[in-house]
């Protein structure tokens, strides 16, 4: 079954937010710039995309396939049958996919909690 995909998937919003934080502290970001909260939202969701991205394609292989099979020997074969590369094929889709609206929310984030905290 995927329900152990999806577990593990549930962690790409979690890294997404933590890279997002931790990159707003390293450029030490105070400015009210959407420009700049777009680039590190965009640039936060990559990361959690790239890092979680082997685990979609593992699951949309469980779901597509006849046999049971686990994730782990699910990444095993792909491995073996595609190489390391085999695990990120349309990643450029769903980076386009998904990129965008991520740092399109955390512009909108960042502008919500500037009027919350002005009040």
């Amino acid at each position: 079954s995927s329900v152990f995909p999806s577990l593990i998937l549930v962690s790409n919003p979690a890294i997404q937010f933590m890279v997002y934080e931790l990159t707003k502290r390293k450029l030490q970001y105070t400015t009210e710039s959407a420009l700049i909260v777009f680039l590190m939202g965009a640039f936060a969701k990559l990361i959690a995309t790239v890092a979680t991205y082997p685990i979609q394609v593992g699951q949309a292989r469980i779901r597509s396939s006849t046999r049971k099979i686990t994730l782990l020997r699910c990444l095993v074969d792909l491995v073996r049958s595609r190489g390391v590369s085999g695990m990120y094929r349309g990643l450029e889709t769903k980076l386009l996919q998904t990129v965008l609206t991520s740092a399109f929310m955390f512009v909108v984030y960042e502008k919500i909690l500037l009027l919350l905290t002005k009040r």
